[in-house]
């Protein structure tokens, strides 16, 4: 299987936050939004209940008004894909880095351009020493994986302790 041929790389694409709608948004609707991006990522659906957890858990800010923000949206878009490798306590440790909205915009930015342009590298064949047989491609893609998994679980708990 040629990866490039088989996968649409223009497909993994998450809105920067001046691209999320900041007039505020219901819960219901908050949900809606973020699911249409996280099914290009095979990621679990994000459930009213979830997001209210999340409050509850001071993993996001409390809506104002009931409204989510754009800011929020933004935090919700990266714990749903960061909570498939990290704790949602790991999580909370990384968001606790942007104290203010502004260091969570470039911070937010940054990740969707890192995401996007390492799943591209990824397809491309550009960072795995992919073999020509699939079996070894999967092995490879797996080892590469747990490393890294390894590495951020050593990374963050230095960083928690430093």
């Amino acid at each position: 299987m040629n990866n490039k041929d088989s996968i649409n790389q223009n497909y993994y694409r998450l809105p920067r936050l001046d691209q999320i709608t900041d007039v505020g948004l219901y819960l219901e609707q908050t949900a809606k939004f973020i699911n249409r991006y996280l099914i290009q990522f095979d990621q679990a659906e994000l459930t009213t209940s979830m997001i209210s957890n999340y409050v509850k858990l001071k993993l996001l800010p409390n809506p104002h008004k009931k409204q989510y923000s754009n800011i929020h949206i933004a935090i919700l878009l990266f714990i749903s894909l960061s909570k498939s490798v990290l704790s949602l306590d790991d999580i909370r440790f990384l968001l606790s880095f942007y104290k203010s909205d502004n260091d969570f915009i470039t911070f937010y930015d940054d990740f969707c351009e890192k995401l996007e342009q390492t799943i591209h590298d990824i397809f491309n064949d550009g960072i795995v020493n992919l073999n020509t047989k699939e079996e070894d491609k999967l092995v490879d893609s797996l080892v590469l994986t747990i490393a890294q998994k390894i590495y951020l679980d050593k990374y963050i708990h230095l960083k928690r302790h430093s």
